[in-house]
């Protein structure tokens, strides 16, 4: 069996369906390299926008 018969039917991660992930991968380590004080203010504004998207999940705890 040739090694080019098994390489076809291997997925490619350059296929669409993974930028996605790899869009993720990239905020995150471009993120962690911010100055500390501005993580915490994003977090701070992500936290706030989730607060307010939860609707009546909110009082679920």
């Amino acid at each position: 069996m040739s090694d080019n018969a098994s390489t076809a039917t291997r997925p490619s991660l350059r296929d669409p369906r993974h930028w996605p992930m790899f869009a993720v991968m990239f905020a995150a380590f471009g993120i962690a390299r911010l100055p500390w004080m501005l993580q915490r203010a994003l977090g701070r504004g992500v936290g706030t926008v989730a607060y307010r998207l939860a609707g009546s999940r909110r009082r679920a705890a």
